[in-house]
């Protein structure tokens, strides 16, 4: 395969990601509205859950982005690392959401809203 074949899957690859990244927004907002609305803690959570995911593919685009700047003299593989870093910083805020739900359920259990 050559170099602009490549190239070619490597854009139909973006756009795709882009087009999940825009229905992930819609979704999200979606969510969030509705959280909003009704002040239900599943659809916070649900809502936490797409934040999470539309964080997520915000990172993975960074990076797949950045990762393409050509080599330097301090970093002569390139920018491979970001990718790396990308995926921790997703998994940390993963737990942080994780952590506040959890804190919310706590609190919902002992001091019920009214429905």
């Amino acid at each position: 395969m050559d170099n602009h074949q490549n190239k070619h899957r490597s854009v139909d690859k973006d756009n795709k990601l882009k087009i999940v990244f825009f229905l992930s927004v819609c979704y999200f907002s979606a969510s969030l509205i509705m959280v909003i609305a009704t002040d239900s803690l599943s659809l916070l959570s649900e809502a936490g859950h797409m934040l999470a995911d539309v964080g997520g593919l915000a990172l993975a685009l960074f990076a797949i982005n950045y990762t393409r700047k050509p080599p330097t003299p301090e970093r002569t593989f390139g920018f491979f690392r970001l990718e790396i870093h990308t995926s921790l910083t997703n998994s940390v805020v993963l737990v942080v959401l994780s952590i506040y739900i959890l804190n919310e359920g706590f609190i919902r259990m002992f001091n019920p809203p009214l429905i």
